[in-house]
């Protein structure tokens, strides 16, 4: 086996994508360091669809595709579209689908709740290489070494001498600016989050999303919502707002007596 170069890697935020990489890393005995701001691997959205070119070939490159096979959902790769009455214009869950190989039902996009993708991905890594509470302050090129780069973390802590520094933590990552001085733009769209737990309780509703992903379109405005593989419901409604859209509604909603007005 050829003995990989020596060099330090830093990831920060551990996030499917730096996790990802974390695990390709350890395949090839590249050493690294993934850098967490929180106190454990932590999940939020809901599940992503991963592609055979890119999304599924780094997990078969970090050795995990029979991993994710078990845990992922082909039969959600499937989308309704209705209209903002909810007329249904579009349903992949009514097309006739032909007997398909193993092969065959991963040649699409299938979906895999995140949480579950997390924990395969964190669970297959060495706990000396993940380290949690981590929150990254800044990066800094050294003064003593020029081609290599500091973090500064906001306990006060440092760790010098990273020969490569690895951004995953997100449009706002503190590593951004070592590449670009181009800064984040809002979109003019904000969101907002629903998340209903074990809706099989609820048939109708069951039915009308269907087993993958649906979207509901209108002028401004969207709605989406996506199954979940724990039995849950992760629905998005989208609006063109400005940008402080979303702190006005949580003062509204923080207002006395909001909550009885909105109930009436």
């Amino acid at each position: 086996m050829s003995t990989a170069p020596h060099v330090k890697i830093a990831m920060i935020g551990a996030g499917p994508v730096s996790l990802t990489l974390a695990n390709i890393l350890q395949n090839n005995n590249i050493s690294f360091t993934v850098f967490e701001a929180a106190e454990s691997i932590r999940s939020s959205g809901g599940s992503l669809d991963l592609h055979p070119e890119s999304g599924q070939l780094a997990l078969k490159e970090a050795n995990l595709w029979d991993t994710f096979v078990k845990h992922s959902r082909p039969e959600s790769d499937c989308d309704k579209i209705v209209n903002i009455d909810g007329e249904v214009l579009w349903d992949e869950n009514i097309l006739p689908k032909p007997e398909q190989s193993e092969e065959e039902k991963f040649a699409g996009r299938p979906e895999i709740d995140r949480r579950l993708l997390l924990k395969i991905l964190s669970d297959n890594l060495k706990s000396e290489n993940l380290e949690f509470s981590k929150r990254l302050d800044r990066v800094v090129a050294s003064s003593s070494e020029p081609t290599k780069y500091d973090l500064h973390f906001t306990d006060g802590t440092q760790e010098s001498g990273w020969d490569l520094v690895v951004g995953g933590d997100g449009a706002w990552s503190k590593v951004r600016a070592l590449v670009t001085d181009v800064k984040p733009a809002y979109s003019g769209i904000s969101m907002v989050e629903v998340n209903q737990h074990n809706i099989h309780s609820n048939p109708w509703l069951v039915e009308f999303v269907g087993l993958g992903s649906m979207f509901s379109f209108g002028e401004g405005r969207a709605v989406m919502a996506q199954r979940q593989g724990d039995g849950g419901l992760r629905t998005y409604a989208c609006l063109r707002a400005p940008e402080d859209f979303p702190q006005n509604v949580r003062h509204r909603l923080e207002r006395p007596g909001h909550r009885e007005e909105a109930v009436r």
